[in-house]
């Protein structure tokens, strides 16, 4: 029977590898209607938001970049004075900031959701709960939105330094700290608490979310080359009806940015889902919290649930 993810304890289970996997896919054929709802009304607009600011300062920051290269000899050099080029350069730190700024709505437009998932008032069993709506995940987003902008820069520089000191650290730090996002936004703890928080529950399980991290890793690889060719049929379509050439197509650039893009908005989420249930199960095994709940819960029927008569029916014997 296909889960529909509609209470809490339908999250906070035990899963095995692969039925973390199918949960992850089968959340997203559950609720792929309000989520898509709410990715379009928060998500999208900042992406062709962004596509259209990185197109057109671009041709500035290549031309930067070219010029340098003029005046320059030898590797070392060419090198030296690109660096220098881009990172003198206004507009490539005003880029890092709108990319730092897009990937922190991206992550609380998902997990947000997710919680609000999670915070939706209990029904009886076999009504669906309601929906969430942007609202409800906007909310969210306002509240941690400056807090995950500066842990993503947190994150990628200690990644950065344990790979600049030996490369094993590096990738250990790295799959521990893939946690921090889902358990910043559900728990709610602030940087320290939640870097102890990843470390706490990733013990034991590291390869396990290694392995899991490999495979949707792998998954999304070739959803995004499947992607990206449906991405180069539309921008060659594109060019072919305004006949005019990339370089000279501002327009076009931005369309193949855009798509670019919403290629990001279909597959980063499949991998955020993906360490969410990885969380849930890490949660599970070492805190117990479902199973608690479902205890707590014996014999309370929930003050804001609406009993309908067509849910119990005498011919009806799933519920009996």
């Amino acid at each position: 029977m296909q889960n529909t993810f509609d209470h809490e304890a339908d999250f906070r289970q035990e899963r095995d590898f692969g039925q973390k996997i199918s949960a992850t896919f089968e959340f997203i054929r559950a609720h792929f209607r309000p989520l898509a709802r709410v990715m379009l009304t928060l998500v999208v607009p900042a992406a062709l938001l962004r596509s259209i600011v990185e197109v057109l300062g671009a041709s500035r920051l290549t031309g930067a970049v070219q010029e340098a290269l003029q005046t320059s000899s030898g590797v070392w050099g060419m090198q030296r004075q690109m660096y220098g080029a881009y990172l003198g350069q206004p507009f490539y730190w005003f880029s890092i900031t709108l990319n730092t700024a897009f990937f922190a709505l991206l992550v609380l437009a998902v997990y947000g959701y997710l919680r609000c998932c999670l915070e939706r008032p209990a029904t009886l069993p076999g009504l669906p709960a309601p929906d969430v709506t942007p609202a409800q995940v906007w909310a969210v987003v306002k509240q941690q939105f400056i807090s995950t902008f500066f842990s993503i820069w947190a994150v990628v520089i200690m990644t950065a330094l344990a790979m600049l000191v030996l490369f094993i650290p590096g990738v250990y730090l790295s799959v521990v700290l893939s946690l921090y996002f889902v358990i910043k936004v559900l728990e709610g703890t602030g940087f320290g608490p939640t870097l102890s928080r990843c470390l706490f529950l990733i013990k034991g399980k590291w390869w396990s979310t290694f392995g899991l991290l490999l495979v949707m890793v792998m998954l999304i690889y070739m959803l995004v080359i499947a992607l990206s060719l449906v991405s180069v049929a539309l921008s060659g379509g594109v060019q072919g009806l305004l006949h005019i050439a990339t370089q000279e197509s501002p327009i076009l650039m931005v369309v193949v940015t855009a798509l670019y893009s919403l290629i990001q908005l279909f597959v980063y989420p499949v991998m955020l889902l993906a360490l969410a249930f990885q969380y849930f199960n890490l949660v599970e095994r070492h805190d117990g919290l479902g199973m608690s709940k479902l205890v707590a819960q014996i014999g309370l029927l929930p003050a804001t649930a609406t009993v309908r008569n067509e849910t119990y029916r005498a011919d009806e014997e799933g519920e009996y």
